[in-house]
């Protein structure tokens, strides 16, 4: 519903763009503003787009899903474990239908998520060498030190360790890793 273009992809299979707020008539009226058709990202369907402005409560009640063994999950903060309890019970006493579900996977969500992400933002800031797009070192002798150079100074550590991480996942050699056992 909302363009990407200017945006820089990490993961894109994780990548969301969306708003956060705290009320569903704040979120409305920003999803009103930023969503629709944009000539420079033809992944969006226009056609689709409710109006926002106009959701009612009544016409279509809210559901929400909660995982329920991110509730019971052992090292849970205590914290954030009255938070959330506190969050369904809000939710529950201003109509909205809340609802537990299981999701036996929880555990291998991060490890998962530590093996894709890194292989797709490898992929998705390829790109980014001072050739055609993003920062641009000024004045290299030739391609290679010009890339070199642009990825060097334009990516930050973190950046850096990702797209290391995600060439060593990717690598030919690594394929056995892919296999299913």
């Amino acid at each position: 519903m909302v363009s990407r273009c200017s945006l820089i992809a990490y993961a894109s299979s994780f990548d969301q763009i969306g708003i956060l707020t705290k009320k569903i008539e704040d979120n409305a009226k920003f999803s009103q503003v930023i969503a629709g058709p944009d000539e420079k990202n033809l992944t969006l369907k226009p056609d689709t787009l409710p109006d926002f402005n106009n959701l009612s409560r009544n016409s279509n009640p809210f559901k929400i899903a909660i995982l329920k063994e991110t509730i019971q999950y052992p090292v849970l903060d205590k914290y954030i474990h009255r938070k959330i309890k506190d969050i369904i019970y809000h939710l529950k006493n201003n109509a909205i239908q809340v609802n537990e579900i299981s999701f036996h996977w929880l555990d291998y969500i991060v490890p998962t998520f530590h093996v894709l992400a890194p292989a797709e933002a490898m992929s998705n800031l390829a790109r980014y060498d001072g050739t055609n797009f993003g920062y641009r070192v000024p004045f290299e002798k030739n391609d290679v030190d010009l890339i070199t150079e642009t990825r060097s100074k334009g990516f930050g550590k973190k950046v850096k360790q990702r797209i290391l991480t995600g060439t060593y996942i990717l690598h030919e050699n690594n394929r056995a890793l892919y296999k299913k056992h």
